[in-house]
């Protein structure tokens, strides 16, 4: 029976050397060829999305953590955050010390300030990272757009809990998926749409069933996923929360984590 498979990148079929373990691919070839759905589940924005990956030939795509939902290349979903909730996300970020990114369908966006604080916590940290690879449009009042879906944020003085008792009910703030730090790094997103919502109109569009869907991951932000899935699994280096909820647990990535799933499934 054809099944539609929900994949997380980062973490979960991508590692974190920006590479899809050979076995991963293997299991995804032999999906495909068994007449399988196979579907990116991310956070990431469409655009930021390694070009690399999509060229893959994926049947779908749920972006931005279930804002944007394209099917084979056709666009059926897309919704954007209201200003009123932008500007007050930008506000509590600004007032505990935090840097913040904005993202939509035509890139990353932020002002001169959030970029300095950025470019001077990377050379704090030592870190080889460089800020270019985000290609961000930088400009005044990044908050005052139509088009934007999710963001990021980075160095909080308050944790995940406190930041989103301070910007309400219309953001969901989610924490990073991995780091040291990662209660005070995270993301931001519509609450009342997350993975599951990308998933849903994915399923309604293509007339499937909830007990048709499968879905992999390994972050705070895969916690809806996993739980909407018919069958949601936990990698192996997934944080404790996901795994407490998954139907099931697999190896970590590196392990062969995506081939050991699809196996156990009989997906291959």
């Amino acid at each position: 029976m054809k099944k539609i498979i929900f994949l997380d990148i980062d973490g979960t079929l991508v590692d974190f050397q920006q590479q899809i373990p050979a076995s991963a691919k293997l299991a995804l070839d032999l999906a495909k060829a068994n007449g399988h759905y196979l579907v990116l589940c991310t956070g990431r924005i469409y655009s930021g999305i390694y070009p690399w990956l999509l060229d893959y030939g994926f049947h779908g795509v749920v972006a931005s953590t279930g804002a944007h939902v394209i099917w084979n290349e056709k666009e059926i979903y897309h919704e954007y955050i209201a200003k009123d909730n932008l500007k007050r996300v930008a506000q509590t970020l600004d007032a505990c010390g935090a840097s913040y990114v904005f993202q939509g369908e035509n890139g990353r966006f932020a002002d001169e300030t959030n970029v300095n604080k950025l470019r001077n916590k990377i050379k704090e940290l030592g870190l080889t990272f460089d800020l270019d690879d985000l290609e961000l449009t930088i400009g005044d009042d990044p908050y005052n757009r139509d088009d934007i879906e999710s963001g990021l944020y980075f160095h909080a003085g308050l944790v995940i809990n406190q930041i989103q008792e301070q910007v309400g009910e219309g953001l969901q703030i989610t924490g990073a998926s991995f780091g040291a730090e990662r209660e005070y790094n995270g993301e931001f997103t519509r609450k009342d749409i997350n993975k599951a919502t990308g998933m849903k109109v994915l399923l309604d569009y293509l007339g499937m069933e909830r007990e048709d869907s499968i879905a992999f991951g390994d972050g705070p932000n895969d916690m809806e996923m996993i739980e909407f899935a018919y069958t949601g699994v936990a990698m192996g280096n997934a944080v404790d929360e996901l795994k407490n909820i998954a139907d099931m647990e697999t190896n970590a990535i590196l392990d062969d984590g995506i081939f050991n799933g699809f196996k156990r499934l009989q997906l291959i």
